[in-house]
């Protein structure tokens, strides 16, 4: 089982590119964003909607508890 701590290396499943963020699944129903802008260009230029990516989890944001994440490999 995967831990939802920061710091981790996880699986995300790409479920959205917007202009400013990439919106992911990940285990247990959590969702995920990915903001950072070489994340986001890495990702929209090598996989698609529905992709199964490795991202490393930053934590969680207050407002919405959206898991912060980035592009890992």
């Amino acid at each position: 089982i995967t831990q939802l701590d920061a710091g981790h290396e996880i699986v995300a499943f790409i479920k959205n590119y917007r202009r400013d963020v990439i919106f992911c699944s990940l285990n247990l129903g959590v969702s995920g964003v990915i903001r950072d802008p070489p994340s986001r260009n890495t990702l929209e230029k090598f996989n698609s909607f529905g992709a199964l990516v490795y991202v490393f989890l930053h934590g969680f944001e207050k407002h919405k508890g959206q898991a912060q994440l980035s592009f890992s490999r």
